[in-house]
């Protein structure tokens, strides 16, 4: 999965490698947020006592304590599971559809007492999911999942809704998931997902820096490592576009 950013206007060649890398911090530091912010609305609602008297037996309500708890916290799903994994209670509130086989087996995860964090595919972008342990007194009884859409809203969101910024991600085959700041730059979104030599390098944990061409202008990229749970969870490009295509630096 990466990354993509478009930032129009000119960018001098002794400081535009520099810059490319503070964008990459920023928007590294802004997903860690996301992240953090997941986990730690997953943590909370891991003890409230609803959930617990849920894992317990006592499921009444449960369906709209989650519905309401995703709301309050702008979830795009909550489900609770007991400890043979199965669902005591689930809440979508805008209805999405989520990749099921790969989230039963974060489940599993959560119910072995692993608290993790992973990105997965969705149909309109990527899922930020988080799973926390239910416990009571010090025992596993459940496990909480919570999952946030990363789609072109929550890219912008992540990118301050800067409109001259172009952010991308995309999967490993090349595809656009979720796109902020301008799907009709399809031409350069393309032209990032098909550097394979320099996204396939942020795979491996560097942060690179190159350019291509689309249309007669060049546009400088930076990829680097996009890290969720504390590993690489797939790449971040930016690319600022030159006024003078014949200024470019290579990785």
């Amino acid at each position: 999965m990466a990354l993509l950013i478009n930032a129009l206007g000119r960018v001098e060649s002794d400081t535009s490698n520099a810059r490319l890398r503070d964008e990459v911090a920023v928007i590294s530091q802004q997903f860690a947020k996301v992240e953090r912010d997941l986990e730690l609305r997953a943590s909370s609602l891991a003890r409230d006592p609803a959930i617990l008297n849920a894992v317990k037996g006592d499921t009444a309500g449960i369906d709209s304590l989650l519905l309401s708890a995703s709301i309050r916290a702008s979830l795009n799903h909550l489900e609770l599971v007991d400890t043979n994994g199965t669902t005591i209670g689930r809440a979508q509130p805008d209805g999405s559809l989520f990749p099921s086989t790969e989230v039963g087996e974060l489940h599993t995860l959560g119910l072995n007492d692993e608290k993790t964090s992973r990105l997965l595919p969705a149909g309109e972008g990527w899922v930020l999911t988080v799973v926390q342990p239910v416990k009571i007194g010090g025992n596993v009884a459940g496990a909480l999942t919570a999952l946030r859409l990363l789609d072109d809203r929550a890219l912008s969101e992540i990118n301050f809704n800067r409109p001259d910024l172009l952010l991308v991600f995309f999967g490993s085959h090349g595809k656009a998931n979720a796109v902020a700041g301008g799907r009709t730059q399809r031409e350069l979104v393309q032209a990032v997902a098909d550097n394979r030599r320099l996204w396939t390098r942020a795979g491996n944990g560097q942060t690179v820096v190159g350019t291509a061409n689309v249309a007669g202008n060049s546009y400088r990229v930076a990829y680097a490592p996009l890290i969720a749970g504390g590993g690489p969870a797939g790449y971040l490009a930016w690319r600022y576009l030159l006024k003078q295509p014949q200024v470019c630096v290579t990785s």
